[in-house]
């Protein structure tokens, strides 16, 4: 819920995460990928999932609105790992709330929709940007962090547990000196980072050499 609020927040908006975030995900892929789920289950399962379902159209609607009033930058930082990830397995980011309700892994069509949405975002709209890095950083899977300028940062870590196990932690930080310096940070790694492609076309052929790489499949989500 928190980064639910923090979505619809006005003003620059930064994500750094392991993966695109939900908001890029087409509404009909998120529909498919619990279609399964809901059929066996119980009542108390089918509300958590449409309460899910419903938190992600209402980020999708914030999210796509603040893009079209062309106000402020909206800019995603994810390894290019992540997007070979989604292409190739379709698998998505371990904070991604359908997967933890049990949804399916993507299919072929779903990841080849997923990604052409992103590709579409960014050829719409001349304030969002995606950066990719390139290289081994998989330790970025264990720490995502959304910045909403002169609002709120939101940290999501995933330590283990006394037993081993990893566990879901977030955390809510609204001190506004602490909330520049995220922003600032932020920015250090877009402007200054010699491995993260930026330039818009770069990206947008990146993401299409991913499509080209789907796996062919029945075209059914599964």
């Amino acid at each position: 819920m928190a980064e639910a609020d923090l979505q619809e927040d006005q003003n620059d908006r930064c994500l750094f995460m392991f993966g695109f975030g939900e908001v890029t995900s087409p509404e009909a892929v998120s529909h498919a990928r619990v279609d399964k789920k809901l059929i066996n289950a119980m009542p108390s399962e089918r509300s958590l999932i449409e309460e899910t379902i419903e938190l992600r159209r209402r980020r999708r609607q914030a999210f796509q609105e603040h893009l079209k009033a062309r106000k402020y930058w909206f800019r995603d930082i994810c390894p290019e790992k992540a997007i070979e990830r989604l292409a190739l397995t379709g698998a998505y980011p371990r904070d991604d709330a359908l997967r933890q309700l049990g949804a399916e892994r993507a299919d072929g069509q779903a990841r080849r929709e997923h990604l052409e949405a992103v590709i579409k975002l960014l050829r719409d709209n001349k304030n969002y940007d995606v950066g990719i890095l390139a290289g081994d950083f998989s330790e970025i899977e264990r720490t995502d962090w959304l910045v909403k300028r002169g609002h709120r940062v939101f940290i999501e870590i995933w330590p283990r547990d006394t037993q081993g196990f990893r566990m879901e932690k977030y955390f809510s930080i609204d001190d506004k000196d602490l909330v520049e310096n995220f922003y600032e940070y932020f920015n250090y790694i877009w402007y200054k980072w010699p491995n993260l492609i930026k330039d818009k076309d770069e990206v947008i052929e990146h993401i299409q050499r991913q499509i080209n790489r789907i796996p062919d499949n029945s075209g059914m989500y599964t």
